[in-house]
């Protein structure tokens, strides 16, 4: 499993959990809890939302308490839960593979060698560069310290007349 599907994966249970909170929020009681001391006691009030009006919570009222303290979890872990989805669809957007297969795909043509053949490679380059002979490896490292760029063995296809297309793949093409 790569990071994408793991991100994936969290933020499909992230989603579960916001549709799961956010129904169990509707059964909960509405306001907030209020904590005061009075004369060495404390004393719970709930305040309403709208009129921001407190009311005391008698002692036989503790499921309103228990009910005020997980409506405020609930709200705060969707805040987050929220946050966290967007940030993780945000990352997913930009996000780019680090597999082998990802990153050689993304790669110049010259770092994707000899696809096309089966031989033997049996020279490297000092930058990494395998090549087939000691000539090739001579030139290749000429042309790295001139600072001409170039791709090794990359695959040109020309119409021939009267033949259609032909597939060649010189040892080295230059960019203009």
């Amino acid at each position: 499993m790569n990071m994408r599907d793991l991100i994936e994966k969290d933020i499909a249970y992230q989603e579960r959990l916001i549709k799961v909170y956010s129904d169990e929020l509707r059964g909960l009681p509405k306001g907030t809890l209020y904590l005061k001391r009075n004369r060495g006691k404390y004393e719970f009030y709930v305040v309403d939302p709208k009129s921001k009006k407190r009311k005391y919570i008698r002692k036989e009222q503790i499921a309103l308490v228990e009910g005020l303290k997980k409506r405020r979890y609930l709200e705060s872990a969707l805040k987050v839960m929220t946050r966290n989805v967007e940030g993780e669809r945000r990352l997913l957007a930009s996000y780019k593979a680090y597999e082998y297969d990802s990153i050689t795909s993304r790669a110049p043509a010259a770092y994707n060698l000899m696809k096309h053949y089966s031989g033997e490679v049996l020279h490297e380059t000092t930058m990494g560069l395998k090549v087939r002979s000691k000539s090739e490896a001579i030139i290749c490292e000429a042309l790295y310290a001139n600072g001409i760029e170039f791709e090794y063995e990359r695959t040109l296809t020309l119409n021939k007349a009267g033949e259609g297309p032909v597939t060649f793949h010189p040892d080295f093409s230059f960019k203009n």
